[in-house]
């Protein structure tokens, strides 16, 4: 059975293909454009990896990140976060919450993402 990894986006072409990488890969894969319908994606289908954009309308990835840790059935869903942001504060945040690792988008194509999912599977 594929992995399912849900994507938590709101950026349209990262996000569309993010998707389509994913899928060509096999892997069950489910995009959201901002953080409420995202987070709950990820109480409803359980994915087994999450890939999180921090700055996101209706409820941003930390927000996400800190509701995931609070309940017992989706706190261990391991996180990769894609962000803008490549600030230390930033980066160290997210560390605090758990997350797999922090790539920064302009410093990444969506074939190196592809490697870090693999290597994280």
């Amino acid at each position: 059975m594929a992995e399912k990894i849900l994507i938590i986006e709101d950026d349209a072409f990262l996000g569309e293909r993010l998707l389509e990488i994913l899928k060509n890969n096999l892997y069950e894969a489910t995009w959201f454009r901002d953080g409420a319908h995202g987070f709950q994606k990820i109480l409803e289908i359980k994915p087994d990896l999450v890939l999180l954009d921090i700055g996101m309308p209706s409820m941003t990835g930390y927000e996400i990140l800190e509701a995931k840790a609070k309940d017992v059935a989706v706190r261990d869903i391991p996180v990769i976060i894609i962000s803008n942001s490549g600030e230390p504060l930033e980066i160290s945040r997210a560390l605090a919450l758990g997350v797999k690792d922090y790539l920064v988008k302009v410093q990444l194509t969506p074939e190196e993402i592809l490697e870090k999912v693999k290597n994280l599977f």
